[in-house]
């Protein structure tokens, strides 16, 4: 049903009803090497790098919070300076 839907866009933009489907393909193969690369990795080694990688999680944390409030704070004034006009 979804293929059905998507193939008369897909055929309008890139001329290839299959177009998101072959993409979706894609992304699947890829995602299916990433989990075996996953599945092969001895964890145990990852005990090393474990603080580091929560330190840069917790950091883009922080910084997608201060983006994403500076980002909507400068859309509020752009709408009022639009609504006082």
């Amino acid at each position: 049903m979804v293929f059905s839907a998507s193939s008369a866009i897909a055929y309008s933009a890139y001329h290839d009803t299959a177009h998101y489907l072959k993409r979706q393909a894609v992304y699947l193969v890829i995602g299916l090497l990433f989990a075996y690369a996953a599945y092969r990795i001895d964890y145990h080694k990852l005990r090393k790098i474990a603080p580091g990688v929560v330190l840069v999680a917790f950091v883009m944390l922080v910084l997608t919070l201060i983006l994403t409030a500076a980002i909507v704070t400068v859309a509020m004034f752009r709408t009022l300076y639009l609504l006082l006009g």
